[in-house]
């Protein structure tokens, strides 16, 4: 297995568009097009969209004093990278929404860790003083390699899974030991094609190194949100961290439980607008 970019653009070109208003705006965005109040007029065209900008300009992610009730103002408050973000977001959303026949995968729960991986990725970013923004999207994408997997290399993960479970190990681990690589990998390749800033890509692509303070906060959101929302897939953990690697890092391991909490509270605000109403386990 290879999961080079050309194989995975091959692969992804295989999915379904997104609707017009999106690939519009996409256009616009690739083209070198940057202004907001364009921008803004495109995204009106799309309620869906245009509803997930206005709950994220509006919730304590921002923590704006001001109702912000204009498309057009919401589009510049958040800027063209996290605008261009959410509208990849929304179109993963739609094209992974619904499982495949025989997937094990409970698709909503994935995007409910996910989401909460990115809430307390970002929580724990703000506490240490790097790109919060950074980690909130790195952290919502961070798995989106298990669903990707699951599409692409079904009798893989279905193998890493069935490993997992025998020998009572985490995700991750499974995968290196079978693939030589893991669903990161996969989810930082895809986000490579689809053109996201550099910093996401490589945090992504960190592997099984913590080599950063954004690094750490994503991998630790990823674990932490598994001790909230519960395994994405029946008896696996996804990922684990040693907690001398959290203390090597400078974070406080007693300030942990108040910024979960935090990340949780943020996590309720978004949930309606970024977790997809889809099928479980191909029913």
């Amino acid at each position: 297995m290879t999961w080079n970019v050309e194989e995975i653009k091959t692969k992804l070109s295989e999915l379904s568009s997104p609707n017009p208003e999106i690939e519009a705006i996409i256009k616009m965005m690739d083209d070198g097009i940057s202004d907001l109040g364009i921008i803004g007029k495109k995204v009106l065209a799309d309620p869906v969209l245009a509803a997930r900008i206005l709950q994220l300009a509006n919730s304590s992610f921002y923590g704006f004093t001001k109702e912000v009730k204009d498309v057009d103002m919401a589009c510049v408050i958040l800027g063209a990278n996290t605008i261009r973000n959410l509208i990849y977001t929304l179109v993963v959303l739609s094209r992974f929404n619904g499982p495949r026949q025989d997937t094990q995968l409970d698709y909503t729960q994935i995007w409910r860790h996910s989401l909460m991986t990115a809430c307390i990725s970002q929580e724990l970013s703000r506490r240490q003083n790097i790109d919060f923004l950074t980690a909130f999207t790195a952290g919502l994408f961070n798995n989106l390699g298990v669903v990707l997997m699951d599409y692409f290399y079904g009798e893989e993960i279905t193998e890493c899974v069935r490993v997992a479970r025998q020998e009572k190990k985490h995700l991750v681990s499974s995968e290196r030991s079978i693939l030589g690589k893991d669903h990161r990998t996969l989810s930082a390749i895809v986000l490579e094609c689809w053109s996201f800033p550099q910093d996401i890509v490589q945090v992504l692509n960190s592997g099984s190194e913590i080599n950063s303070p954004m690094a750490l906060a994503v991998s630790l959101g990823d674990v932490l949100a598994t001790s909230i929302v519960g395994n994405c897939i029946a008896g696996v953990q996804l990922h684990c961290i040693a907690p001398c690697k959290v203390e090597a890092s400078g974070v406080d391991i007693s300030d942990i439980p108040a910024m979960t909490l935090n990340g949780l509270k943020l996590f309720k605000e978004l949930a309606s607008e970024f977790i997809p109403k889809g099928k479980k386990n191909g029913s």
